[in-house]
């Protein structure tokens, strides 16, 4: 995970819990969105957009 100042990882019970919420991007360079401290996955509406995570990667795949 490519971490700025305010983004830490934590891993807990297998979930990586994020320090920061909000919009992130991997390693890979994918776009996620951590919420409560974790990753979203599926349909997801922030602000007026809504978003498809990937449940595997917990990548943007689709927005409209």
């Amino acid at each position: 995970m490519i971490q700025n100042k305010t983004t830490q990882p934590i891993v807990l019970k297998k979930q990586r819990l994020f320090v920061s919420n909000g919009w992130q991007t991997n390693e890979q360079g994918y776009r996620q969105y951590a919420k409560n401290n974790i990753l979203l996955t599926d349909w997801q509406k922030i602000g007026h957009t809504n978003y498809y995570f990937d449940p595997i990667n917990k990548s943007v795949v689709f927005e409209k």
